[in-house]
């Protein structure tokens, strides 16, 4: 082979490399294709959901006397998506220490309560609700009659939420002259 020959392949060897590089580079200039968008996981609604809740109340009463309680419960939230508004029901029941400091015991002398709630987010992990229900004693006290009440929830601990509460439980004829127990207590509720 001669030399002109030789130079003729380097040469066009040369320039077929160099036509394959200048298209790539003429790439470069564009803008790279965005990647496929993926849809994000959806965010489950927290304020749609049964939970099951304990808690502690102190009780003052007529005439000074003072109590605490334990009560625990079940209950259903539910929030339509894109509005403020939350409603739900819930049912508790609990138990207290009567006695003195020497001898308490504890009994389950709370009513059974089965009421209804309904709030306002003011923030989406701020509920803030009142209630209307229901009360009614099981242990053989004749204490039965309406409660009223006002709460603030949020979560606190991943799915848990902590809410603070005040009701008032009237007699049946609901005169507040009468032996109303006013509770203010603490409850956390664990969604299921």
């Amino acid at each position: 082979m001669s030399r002109t020959a030789i130079y003729t392949a380097v040469f066009g060897l040369f320039v077929a490399v160099a036509a394959c590089t200048s298209i790539k580079a003429a790439d470069l200039g564009k803008p790279a294709a965005a990647p496929a968008a993926v849809a994000p996981e959806p965010v489950p609604d927290q304020w749609r959901s049964w939970y099951v809740e304990a808690g502690g109340v102190a009780q003052f009463m007529k005439g000074g006397d003072k109590n605490l309680a334990g009560l625990g419960g079940i209950g259903y939230t539910y929030h339509a998506l894109g509005n403020p508004f939350v409603g739900g029901i819930f049912a508790r029941y609990g138990f207290s220490a009567e006695g003195d400091s020497n001898s308490a015991v504890l009994t389950f002398d709370q009513p059974l309560t089965v009421a209804v709630r309904g709030g306002y987010l003011v923030l989406p992990s701020t509920l803030l609700y009142g209630l209307a229900g229901y009360s009614k004693s099981l242990n053989g006290q004749d204490f039965r009659g309406p409660i009223v009440g006002l709460g603030a929830e949020a979560p606190v601990l991943g799915s848990m939420r902590l809410a603070v509460e005040y009701s008032a439980q009237f007699d049946r004829d609901f005169k507040a002259t009468s032996d109303v127990v006013h509770n203010i207590g603490v409850f956390a509720r664990i969604p299921f």
